[in-house]
């Protein structure tokens, strides 16, 4: 399936809701991207299962599973909003960083038996946005359609409160690719990232 028209619908409500500052959390933004699912494509809300149980990690969830009843062949997504506290206290960027990449974690261990599709739905805050910017440089960087390298090697040199988050506090290997980019209201970026593994390019 193709997703382009979906994301500008999902990047534009987005727009308009964070223009108007209506209060957003991380489920207002996944129902908003469930919004511009139905505007866009031929899915049918019986396509669309929420906390999906992950296929290869029992009690673990998928944030959404698409299914494609025109057997294309199904799509996971994950979704992070690192928004602002509203107290304006400080949080541990360290940690909400480590936590993101847990979400790529969990999407490269989907087995490829599944015929799924792997994607991470972001959403940042001017704060996290320059924590990546100072500390992540070759991750916020990517251009759309360019890929970053995922291993053991590469997160080792991470910082312990990061590696923490991981599940099981182990390292992992996959490719992220940047496949959509928009900068929003209140310095807010969205960056949309497929997951893929060695097993995928077997396909």
């Amino acid at each position: 399936m193709e997703y382009d028209k979906m994301l500008n619908r999902f990047s534009y409500l987005l727009e308009q809701r964070l223009r108007k500052n209506i209060f957003t959390t991380e489920d207002a933004v996944r129902y908003t991207f469930f919004a511009a699912l139905m505007d866009t494509t031929d899915l049918q809300p019986d396509n669309v299962i929420p906390e999906y149980p992950h296929p290869a990690r029992p009690k673990a969830e998928i944030d959404t599973w698409l299914t494609d009843a025109s057997g294309g062949g199904n799509t996971a997504f994950e979704f992070k909003y690192d928004r602002a506290i509203p107290s304006g206290l400080n949080t541990n960027v360290t940690q909400k960083s480590g936590k993101l990449f847990c979400d790529f974690q969990r999407l490269a261990l989907i087995p490829l038996e599944s015929n799924a599709s792997r994607f991470c739905v972001y959403l940042a805050s001017q704060a996290m946005s320059g924590y990546w910017s100072n500390n992540f440089r070759d991750f916020w960087s990517l251009n759309v359609s360019e890929s970053l390298a995922l291993n053991p090697a590469y997160l080792a040199k991470k910082p312990e409160t990061f590696k923490a988050q991981l599940i099981g506090n182990q390292s992992f290997s996959a490719t992220i690719t940047l496949r959509y980019s928009s900068s929003l209201p209140e310095q807010h970026e969205l960056r949309v990232y497929e997951i893929t593994t060695v097993n995928d390019e077997s396909k």
